[in-house]
């Protein structure tokens, strides 16, 4: 009879689809506190179990010198954007479906963490390939001209309370 040594165990990953809340984009429907409170939890188990992991290993993208001023310029305008829907990617979780979450929150972490890498660097690093950026740019200036629920309360979803 064999032996087997258990190492370590794994946690089991908790299964997304689970915890992930739909209220969609019924007129006069907005997510209750209970909902955002689930898409918070919903938000960081993706960043735990798959976005981190992901933008961990991302290797760092060579830019051309003579591309270099045209890339910084674009950075600068998806960072923009990404200001306006990272704060308020619960409501997106709530509204949309899993696949276009998982491509908003995974864009939004990583240009977050590549302007994160450059600042500790003092020096630009790019993780995303030049040939990708107009590409989640026109991503995340949709979603920021398109943010859930926010005609209900004046633009400002976290200024009222959410019953």
């Amino acid at each position: 009879m064999q032996r087997v040594q258990v190492v370590g165990r794994m946690k089991p990953m908790i299964d997304e689809h689970k915890v992930k809340p739909f209220v969609g984009l019924d007129p006069g429907r907005r997510p209750t506190e209970a909902e955002l409170q689930q898409a918070r939890l919903y938000k960081e188990l993706l960043l735990k179990q798959l976005i981190r992991p992901g933008i961990d290993n991302m290797i760092p993208q060579h830019v051309p010198l003579e591309y270099q001023a045209k890339y910084a310029r674009d950075f600068d305008e998806l960072l923009g954007y990404t200001h306006q829907v990272v704060p308020v990617l619960e409501l997106f979780i709530c509204a949309y479906n899993d696949y276009i979450v998982k491509k908003l929150i995974a864009a939004g972490m990583t240009v977050l963490s590549q302007k994160a890498l450059s600042d500790t660097k003092g020096s630009p690093c790019y993780l995303i390939r030049f040939q990708d950026l107009r590409n989640i740019t026109s991503t995340m200036k949709a979603a920021s001209e398109g943010i859930p629920y926010k005609r209900m309360w004046g633009g400002q979803p976290s200024s009222q309370p959410h019953r």
